[in-house]
């Protein structure tokens, strides 16, 4: 989209104003013939270059937005140009990634894929996060799990099982440097398991939140062809059960029956009488797991 020099502006302009719409334009067209994305290619071109700090990406959007910008996005605009903040920090925080993820949308699509998740610095940051944090912290992890799909291409390889020493197999299991184009699928499944442990415990989420989480959790394994380990469907029952309870909150009848079907369908129907026994034994029995 060309820049337009606002007329209604033109009382108020100053000298330096047409030139500035005539650059801007120029490199918009320039962007366009390469990759298309113009704050990206901006925010490259000015951090490659070292150039002082101009307010030059708040300028273009100034002039390439015809709404006024936020004082948050303003501030991270500014931190962004000096290279005091990355993309990566900002997506940890929802409020700054609300505010420009239309801006750098494609550079966030990038980085997603980029990011190994089954890194352990990088899982147990995530699982810091899910633990800790509030809804807004933990749905951006959710986004980033959504976004990465070799991440998601792994989960159905989970099922190869891993051989036991004792085997004493020729091959060893999938072979291969391990990278964020190829990360390992128990790894993945692992920290899957993980999240749906730390969502379903986190004090900052309600007991309505937690098990939305964990159940947007499952539905993502469902998707994806991935396993559903015993400890998942133990976070689910954590989540959408015994939180409430405890809570002293009434469990919707569907929610119970629902939960129940699952730990029946992968922990089996032995199980699940043990869960349905009396409170005094059934909770005792919850708590033992």
């Amino acid at each position: 989209m060309a820049f337009a020099h606002p007329l209604s502006d033109h009382w108020n302009s100053k000298p330096t104003d047409r030139p500035i719409h005539l650059l801007l334009n120029l490199y918009d067209l320039v962007v366009k013939e390469t990759d298309g994305h113009f704050f990206p290619g901006l925010l490259r071109e000015i951090q490659e270059l070292d150039l002082p700090y101009n307010r030059l990406l708040i300028l273009a959007l100034d002039r390439k937005s015809p709404k006024s910008i936020t004082k948050t996005v303003r501030q991270t605009l500014e931190q962004l140009e000096t290279s005091c903040l990355s993309l990566a920090d900002v997506w940890k925080t929802p409020s700054l990634h609300k505010g420009i993820r239309n801006i750098f949308h494609a550079s966030f699509e990038q980085m997603y894929h980029r990011m190994d998740l089954t890194n352990r610095t990088t899982a147990e940051e995530l699982v810091h996060i899910a633990r800790s944090g509030d809804s807004n912290s933990t749905r951006s992890i959710l986004r980033l799990l959504n976004n990465n799909t070799p991440f998601k291409i792994s989960l159905h390889k989970a099922y190869q099982d891993i051989p036991h020493p004792d085997e004493m197999v020729l091959v060893r299991y999938h072979p291969g440097p391990r990278t964020s184009r190829c990360p390992d699928p128990h790894a993945a499944i692992g920290l899957i398991n993980q999240l749906a442990i730390a969502i379903s415990c986190c004090k900052n989420l309600t007991p309505s939140q937690s098990f939305h989480m964990v159940h947007w959790l499952y539905g993502f394994l469902r998707r994806h062809g991935g396993p559903v380990d015993p400890d998942f469907v133990r976070a689910m029952y954590h989540a959408g059960i015994v939180r409430r309870r405890r809570d002293g909150l009434n469990i919707p009848a569907t929610q119970y029956q629902y939960i129940l079907w699952i730990v029946e369908k992968f922990e089996g129907r032995a199980v699940v009488q043990q869960l349905t026994a009396p409170p005094e034994v059934g909770e005792s029995n919850i708590n033992s797991q």
